[in-house]
């Protein structure tokens, strides 16, 4: 009888006890966490559904947080495959009023070059929770970012 079933099976309970311990591990405070679900909440894609990344990093001072729409992978079809970025709008008065001061808000908008894709963010320093926060809105993910969606030729999305 063959049991290639039982490895497949340990590997799976391994990734469900590694990402408990990964969740376990958090350091963001609580208030922390709740402001980056309360950003995501501002990006309206322009298609119906999108996935939403973010850095975070504690400083001396604070948190920097990075926040962008992943990149969406076509399923199927001709592009199957295909990597796309997600267009979208942002609500900036929205991300103006999570903040309790804010002491710099500006865009960036780096040109496309020969070496990379063009790229702008907006940048808000201020305080959270009496707390200095430097968050960036991204308009594209980090190179490193990989796949957030996968969007199959049905229509049907899933999450990576």
């Amino acid at each position: 009888m063959n049991h290639s079933h039982m490895p497949v099976q340990h590997f799976i309970a391994q990734l469900d006890r590694w990402k408990e311990e990964r969740e376990q591990r958090d350091s963001r405070p609580e208030w922390l966490q709740h402001f980056i679900a309360d950003l995501a909440e501002l990006f309206d894609p322009a298609e119906d559904v999108a996935r939403v990344g973010f850095e975070c990093l504690p400083t001396e001072t604070g948190w920097e947080v990075g926040l962008f729409l992943s990149r969406v992978e076509i399923v199927g079809g001709r592009f199957d495959g295909k990597a796309e970025l997600c267009q979208f709008s942002y609500n900036l008065k929205g991300l103006r009023d999570r903040f309790e001061e804010i002491t710099d808000f500006q865009l960036t908008a780096l040109p496309k070059s020969d070496r990379e894709e063009a790229f702008s963010f907006v940048q808000v320093q201020g305080l959270v929770e009496s707390t200095p926060v430097s968050l960036k809105i991204f308009s594209i993910p980090p190179q490193d970012a990989g796949i957030g969606l996968r969007r199959h030729t049905n229509g049907q999305c899933e999450t990576v």
